[in-house]
């Protein structure tokens, strides 16, 4: 018997699947490059555009979520890589805005996506997966705005998290905001940051929380969806 092309299909990896991969590779492949400025100053811009393409991907559904999608994706792109060339304050403000905006847009047309799903697939927990990391991608540029209209919001007894203008440790501090927004999303709080202004505590608390919903909430469905479907067969 003949494979039919759907169950073809499912053997690739989809568009989610894909994203995941992106975005694991953003978060594990920098770190290991952190003494070498020069490598790191290219890695982290090149990774951080193929996640933003691979989350404009996802946007392929319709021409209206695309539309929406690549006028929120072309000034946060261009702007990551103007920022590598000039370290511009004004020019980082406008980047982190519009990837904050970016991403709102791709976590909620993801999470819409998996919650509505009728059957589960392994790109489905993929996208769930990917809403969580993109939720969590999103306020580290939260972090860094907080940080750059409210200096000192974030102490450190190991690292500096003072916006300089330089691009290699424009960087270094984002990466080290996307790590202190991980730690904080996954409840995990290792205490190595510390938020101490209101705003910034006021971001990691809801995100905290909200971390611990996504998890209560997509567990549940995607639990519920495959008892359906084995029940149903």
């Amino acid at each position: 018997m003949r494979p039919s092309w759907e169950s073809l299909a499912e053997r690739f990896p989809g568009n989610y699947t894909i994203l995941l991969a992106l975005m694991l590779a953003f978060i594990l492949i920098p770190p290991f490059f952190e003494a070498n400025a020069e490598h790191n100053s290219i890695i982290i811009p090149l990774l951080l555009s193929l996640v933003l393409l691979g989350t404009l991907k996802v946007f392929t559904r319709n021409r209206r979520e695309l539309t929406i999608g690549l006028a929120l994706a072309l000034p946060a792109l261009i702007g990551r890589w103007a920022i590598m060339i000039t370290g511009n304050r004004a020019l980082l403000i406008i980047f982190s805005i519009a990837w904050v905006l970016f991403l709102a847009l791709a976590v909620t047309f993801i999470v819409h996506s998996v919650l509505t799903a009728r059957r589960i697939t392994y790109d489905t927990i993929s996208g769930a997966l990917c809403g969580y990391l993109l939720f969590g991608l999103m306020c580290s540029f939260i972090f860094v705005l907080i940080e750059m209209f409210y200096p000192g919001s974030y102490q450190s007894s190991t690292i500096t998290l003072k916006f300089s203008g330089h691009p290699g440790e424009i960087h270094q501090q984002i990466i080290t905001f996307i790590y202190f927004s991980l730690v904080t999303l996954a409840s995990v709080g290792f205490g190595d940051i510390i938020p101490t202004s209101p705003p910034a505590r006021a971001v990691a608390a809801v995100e905290g929380i909200a971390g611990q919903f996504y998890i209560a909430v997509l567990i549940a469905r995607l639990v519920s969806l495959h008892s359906s479907r084995w029940g149903g067969e």
